[in-house]
């Protein structure tokens, strides 16, 4: 008998009412007020707990009782995608999509085609990674990004940066939000990854580019940001060599 992936479903109470009881009989299917309302922290959690794909269902644009719902579910969406991709998982794990109330499919056939779709991917089952070192301090990193309040409050105000323009007449492209977006994910990962570090213990950057496998000038300039947050600091020196401590508590 072939293996079937364990997949967690989240839906906009609106969507799929015509199926509202075969859906109401699946243990790993949850409703919440708008798609827009997902918490990137739990998704992360979920997956890291060996689901092997989230399927999100919101209500297709510009359908939405909470406006910008949809907008925001996008965006959050993208940086989960792209933070699977840092932990070197397929990105397509993690798939939305937008139901209309006249629409004929049923929950189940998304469900087929996403289970399908799963059971192809390389780093298929997810259990393989479960306990790697390596696997664990990245889904570490990548909840602290997800939780990172700058990183939501730019979610949020994607629309006012892509539909009006700034003081200077200047308008940035959704194409332009999105590498920028994907740059601070990047930038952030590092950076959580470097403070998980150094809350366990005081470190060189040359260690920290060994373990992190980044070239040191690179560490150096996300120390000299975390320094400046406030957020690590240099504990002591060693010869010439500074040793960082962090200044977090668990």
């Amino acid at each position: 008998m072939s293996f079937k992936p364990k997949i967690v479903s989240v839906m906009c109470n609106f969507v799929f009412c015509q199926n509202s009881e075969e859906i109401a009989s699946k243990t790993d299917a949850t409703r919440i007020n708008c798609i827009g309302m997902i918490d990137p922290v739990s998704i992360i959690e979920i997956m890291r707990n060996c689901v092997e794909g989230v399927m999100l269902f919101g209500c297709k644009p510009p359908d939405c009782h909470y406006v910008e719902g949809n907008l925001q579910a996008e965006r959050t969406v993208k940086m989960l995608q792209k933070l699977l991709s840092l932990i070197e998982l397929e990105p397509e794990r993690i798939e939305l999509n937008w139901i209309s109330p006249m629409g004929d499919r049923t929950y189940d056939s998304y469900e087929r085609h996403f289970s399908d779709k799963i059971t192809s991917l390389a780093t298929y089952p997810m259990a393989a990674r479960k306990g790697e070192a390596k696997f664990e301090e990245d889904m570490l990193a990548a909840k602290r990004v997800a939780s990172d309040f700058r990183l939501r409050t730019m979610l949020g105000i994607e629309r006012k940066t892509v539909d009006y323009e700034n003081v200077y007449g200047e308008k940035i492209s959704s194409e332009q939000f999105d590498d920028l977006l994907d740059e601070v994910v990047s930038a952030e990962f590092v950076r959580c990854k470097i403070r998980n570090l150094l809350e366990k213990e005081s470190l060189s950057v040359k260690d920290m580019s060994k373990h992190l496998n980044l070239a040191p000038q690179e560490v150096l300039r996300h120390i000299v940001t975390l320094r400046h947050k406030g957020i690590v600091a240099v504990e002591r020196v060693e010869g010439t060599t500074p040793i960082y401590a962090s200044l977090e508590t668990n």
